[in-house]
This record gives structure tokens, C-alpha cells and sequence, in this order.
């Protein structure tokens, strides 16, 4: 699937570097997350199957996601097709004992398992049934 790079994208990034340097409170950037479209790499073609790209952070996982081209293009090594997504379905569709990890055009951040599972009661997001 093609990703397009939209100006959106890039003011996401900058929000994010505003909230790693203390300029921005977290929820407003999860906020923006739950909206935005972001592009969830996929190892295998996801007409066939979804795969997604996962890590392991002190032995807490992780799905990965990206919030641009620039991010997508970083992560080709581990992933060739991708599928569009909100934040907030990506937070739904993550087991509940799982993060997201949030690559940008430079750099990453990491939204916890713990973090992920009071957005989800904050917002009202089903968790996925496993």
C-alpha cells in the first residue's frame, strides 16, 4: 500500500518533539493520536494476513506504528506493506497487555501499556478480545 505524506503528518511529529520536551501535556498529545491516521507495517501482505511489527521494550511489547512516509521508510527493513489506521483503532486493536510505539520522521516514542489501557477507559475504546 502507498503511503502519502500529508503537512498533517509533519505537525504531528512536531507536537510530539513539543511534548518530549516538556511544551505539551501527554494527553493532548494522545488526543491527537486517537485522531490521526498513521500507517501500521505489515511483514506480510495484509489482504492475506496481517502482520504486524512488534519489539520488545523491558519486557513490555510493543506494536509498532508510523506517523509519516519518512517514519515508513525507516521501517521497510521490517515491513514492506502497510494498512492505514486511527490512533484510536490501533489502541483498540492492541492486546491489553500491549503499548504502541510511535515512529516519526525522526525518532519514536513509546505510549506504555498502562498509558494505552487508561486511554482506553478514558475514551470509552473497547479492548480486543483475545
Amino acid at each position: 500500500m502507498n503511503v502519502v505524506d500529508t503537512s498533517d503528518y509533519a505537525d504531528f511529529d512536531v507536537l510530539a518533539h513539543a511534548t518530549q520536551r516538556g511544551e505539551c501535556t501527554i494527553e493532548y498529545l494522545v488526543m491527537a493520536f486517537l485522531a490521526r491516521t498513521v500507517f501500521m507495517p505489515s511483514s506480510t501482505n495484509p489482504t492475506q494476513a496481517l502482520t504486524p511489527v512488534m519489539v520488545d521494550v523491558r519486557d513490555q511489547r510493543f506494536i509498532v506504528v508510523a506517523t509519516c512516509a519518512e517514519a515508513m521508510a525507516s521501517l521497510r527493513g521490517l515491513a514492506k506493506f502497510a494498512v492505514n489506521l486511527t490512533g484510536a483503532q490501533v489502541v483498540s486493536g492492541a492486546r491489553a497487555d500491549m503499548g504502541v510505539m510511535v515512529t516519526l520522521s525522526e525518532g519514536s516514542f513509546a505510549l506504555a501499556p498502562e498509558l494505552i489501557a487508561q486511554v482506553r477507559k478514558s475514551f470509552n475504546l473497547p479492548v480486543r478480545p483475545d
